[in-house]
């Protein structure tokens, strides 16, 4: 996306399907077709953050990182409080970190986020 952004394009999040292939296709081989919901990320190698543009000052890059890291290692979840909409509330507090069906049902922008989420 760079190339048609330059200066917008910041980075990208990817999805990584191999892990998933390689588990729907062994488990059906063994005569159990998969049919759970998976709620992977980057720690289980599904999820990652590439292509980090250069226009990025170095320490933004370093920080990303650092926290892409932290996410891989187990040690930070980003949907951990406190986390603020951008209506200013509180929607998570602070230690509480949002389940994966929370995840999937969250309807509202975080703080910094311009505009109104749509049908609301």
């Amino acid at each position: 996306m760079t190339a048609y952004a330059p200066k917008a394009h910041l980075a990208s999040a990817i999805q990584v399907w191999g892990p998933y292939y390689t588990l729907a296709a062994e488990s059906y081989l063994a005569g159990k077709p998969y049919r759970q919901n998976m709620w992977w990320g980057m720690k289980e190698g599904v999820n990652d953050f590439v292509s980090i543009n250069k226009t990025v000052p170095e320490a933004a890059q370093k920080t990303a990182a650092a926290r892409k890291a932290e996410i891989v290692a187990g040690k930070f979840h980003p949907f951990t409080g406190p986390i603020k909409g951008n209506d200013g509330s509180v929607r998570v507090p602070e230690g509480k970190t949002l389940t994966d069906k929370e995840v999937d049902a969250i309807n509202w922008y975080v703080e910094g986020v311009e505009g109104k989420v749509p049908g609301k």
